[in-house]
């Protein structure tokens, strides 16, 4: 119970938080499934395809630990390298169980990178481990026929990923699923996808196995094959038919040959070939150990009839040739033995063919030649099986996964191809960077930019000629990963990322141009947002900043413009305006803002001819026509005026401006029965506009109607006095003082 109370407490220190959203929101972790020494492993929801699935996080514990804050992955510098190795690898044999289609091996959807490290996405499956089922069963023996069903499904899915150049490492009944619908499935490749123990840089220490099902070449760290995967799918076969596991490999190593003899055939000689301690001396193919096996079975146990009616056909082809002429029966001797001779031969050059070096490879260099880059991948697969330590066999596997895209794929080989040569070749040097570039300009399509910047950087550590192509990648994954910020409205990551871009010295003037366009862009936006939270001056001060980086851009001058108008300074909103045409004569928004701000500057007619510019340049705006009536009421122009705000009531009949304004410039050419109308209409759309009330007030004085202008003129000042306009107060009641009313 303690111990596992403590597996808890280390579970819930290393895991993601419970409702923690991955994948850019997609997907939200509804719990831990399980953890073992290189992955976490969780039941999370995906959100666009309502559905749950599993998500298994490369999370190597020994190596690794979680920022608390940010719950980043992060590593340590004495195994960055190891580290980067192995999540190469573990998304490079992700992306091959994704393509493999096999009832009986847990499916991988997706892959993607986050906090660091890779993500996995799998089927969840709903079911119980066959570990679970023994634990209920108490360790007793399962029926023969029962096993026989569960390892011939191993062994059909085994075989399909060994074809593949992958192995499993850790076949133990925990990661076997019986699921709820029937059928049985192959879990966690945890082991297989960062399993390099044949490279020396490798370190041994770490156990990526199960101890007890392991044969001798996991426990010292040396090559392995699929004759790894027969020895664990062995102990496994051996402890269901007994309940108990045979003796581990390092006590055999001290006692004499062992047998299982309790067991009985023709499993008693499967297993005993199957876990022998010396790989080589194991089967080779775990399809052919299991058919050998049971074909024998077949033969002579289950099918006796069979074997007799066999017999019997062959002494009537006896007795039908003793018949045959003495002539005659030497041509069908001889015919039958030239057959059998062909047939033979046919066998031999296959299985010649297939282990032969020269051969394979010759079908793979044909495979490139025609075109078929997955069969030459197979070949090359088959080629590294017959000689693993083929420098040159690497660096042709990895020319192909880069035709294939598969360039963390690629890169692996390189570097095994580099490993292997003792050298550094200048063309290994610059294919591994070139995969570097390739991989970063992938992660770049996926929005993975810092994974991108690392590989970059990668690159022109490998390979400083690659230094130009790469720094230019490296700076547009930067300009991208700024724009993204962008969009999540983080101004100030975002302008922090510009401005260390343009403090590199090496800068072409292209990306710098793009660059100082970019953060110009990012500070007019984050000064909108200062302008919301009416921060005016902080919004000005941006906006400085933005035309420093791009002086020449029309539209940041009108804005600075249009806030400086806000802000009562008008010489210079007019000085931003006047650049901004300067810029963009062709804008009749610039030019219909310069006018409301020559209308504050009393510069009446020269705001008339803006406006009547911005109508010629099909700015055609309810603002023009309202604006443009105000200041021809100022130089008392009302037949004009009266004019534009029939156009704006034509386009927005509730507009309550146009009917106020319409109605003042009715009062000055002393039309009050019209006037009085207009003045209603805005107090029908407005019931608290002062300027309504006085004067409609003053209209119904001029019509006689003392008791209607009382009232009208004592509703004007009451709202006036809400509002604090005591100057209008004033001048009313001078007005009345004087008319006596």
């Amino acid at each position: 119970m303690e111990k596992k109370v403590e597996q808890d407490i280390r579970l819930e220190k290393n895991a993601l938080p419970i409702g923690y959203t991955l994948g850019n929101g997609q997907y939200e972790i509804i719990n831990v499934l399980g953890q073992g020494g290189f992955g976490i492993t969780y039941a999370v929801l995906d959100k666009n395809l309502h559905r749950r699935v599993a998500v298994k996080e490369f999370y190597p514990q020994h190596c690794v630990f979680r920022d608390e804050r940010t719950y980043a992955v992060v590593v340590p510098m004495s195994s960055r390298e190891s580290y980067e190795r192995s999540l190469l690898r573990f998304e490079q044999e992700g992306r091959i169980l994704a393509q493999l289609n096999h009832k009986n091996i847990v499916k991988v959807f997706t892959l993607f990178r986050e906090l660091g490290t890779v993500y996995l996405v799998m089927e969840f499956l709903e079911g119980h481990t066959l570990g679970m089922e023994l634990e209920a069963r108490n360790n007793a023996a399962i029926s023969s026929r029962l096993v026989q069903k569960i390892i011939g499904v191993l062994v059909d899915a085994l075989s399909t990923i060994h074809q593949s150049g992958i192995y499993h490492l850790d076949i133990k009944p925990d990661n076997i699923m019986l699921t709820e619908d029937g059928r049985i499935i192959l879990l966690d490749f945890g082991a297989a996808r960062w399993s390099n123990l044949g490279d020396p840089g490798h370190p041994k220490s770490i156990v990526a196995y199960t101890p007890e099902y392991a044969p001798l070449e996991l426990l010292r760290g040396d090559e392995i094959g699929p004759e790894t995967d027969i020895f664990e799918v062995g102990v496994l076969a051996y402890e269901l038919l007994t309940g108990y596991r045979p003796p581990d490999v390092l006590e055999r190593l001290k006692a004499e040959d062992w047998y299982p003899d309790n067991l009985e055939e023709p499993w008693g000689s499967m297993i005993y070939e199957a876990i022998k301690i010396e790989r080589l001396e194991r089967p080779h193919c775990i399809r052919e150990w299991w058919y050998r096996g049971f074909n024998k079975q077949i033969v002579n146990v289950t099918r006796p009839a069979r074997r007799n009616e066999f017999l019997e056909n062959i002494y009537r082809l006896y007795f039908k040739f003793n018949r045959i002429n003495s002539r005659n029966k030497y041509y069908v001797l001889l015919g039958s033995i030239t057959i059998f001779v062909l047939f033979l031969c046919l066998i031999g050059w296959h299985i010649f063919s297939e282990n032969n070096i020269g051969i394979v490879r010759f079908r793979a260099e044909e495979a490139v030649r025609k075109g078929d880059l997955p069969g030459a991948l197979n070949y090359y697969n088959r080629a590294l099986q017959i000689k693993s330590q083929d420098a040159f066999l690497y660096e042709s596997r990895g020319d192909v996964r880069i035709q294939l895209k598969d360039f963390a794929g690629a890169i692996l080989d390189y570097q095994d191809a580099i490993r292997l040569s003792g050298t550094s070749p200048i063309q290994l040097q610059t294919k591994l960077a070139n995969a570097y570039i390739n991989l970063g300009d992938y992660q770049q399509s996926l929005n993975n930019f810092s994974e991108a910047i690392s590989s970059y950087q990668k690159a022109i550590t490998i390979d400083v000629s690659k230094s130009s192509i790469a720094k230019q990648r490296i700076y547009q994954a930067q300009i991208g990963a700024a724009n993204e910020k962008v969009i999540t409205n983080q101004f100030l990551d975002a302008i922090e990322i510009y401005e260390q871009i343009l403090s590199e010295k090496e800068l072409s003037t292209v990306i710098k141009n793009e660059v100082r366009a970019n953060l110009a862009n990012v500070l007019f936006l984050y000064s909108e947002e200062m302008v919301s939270k009416d921060k005016l001056l902080e919004a000005s001060k941006l906006l400085d900043l933005a035309i420093k980086q791009q002086n020449d851009k029309a539209s940041l001058y009108a804005a600075r413009g249009s806030l400086r108008l806000k802000l009562g300074e008008f010489a210079k909103a007019l000085a931003d305006l006047d650049k901004a045409i300067k810029l963009d004569d062709k804008a009749g928004s610039y030019y219909a803002l310069r006018a409301v701000i020559k209308g504050k500057m009393n510069n009446y007619l020269s705001g008339i001819a803006d406006y009547n510019q911005a109508l010629r340049l099909d700015y055609d705006k309810i603002d023009v026509y309202l604006g443009r009536g105000i200041l021809y009421m100022q130089i008392n122009n009302y037949k004009s005026a009266i004019e534009d705000f029939n156009k704006v009531i034509s386009k927005e009949e509730n507009n309550v401006s146009a009917y106020l304004n319409r109605a003042w410039s009715l009062y000055y050419i002393k039309d009050y029965s019209q006037a009085i109308l207009d003045f209603n209409e805005a107090i029908r759309l407005d019931a608290d506009n002062p300027r309504a009330y006085e004067g409609s007030g003053y209209c119904k004085f001029y019509l006689r109607d003392r008791q209607g202008a009382k009232d009208d003129l004592d509703k004007a000042e009451e709202l006036y006095y809400k509002n604090k306009k005591i100057e209008n107060i004033e001048a009313i009641r001078a007005w009345r003082t004087q008319n006596s009313i």
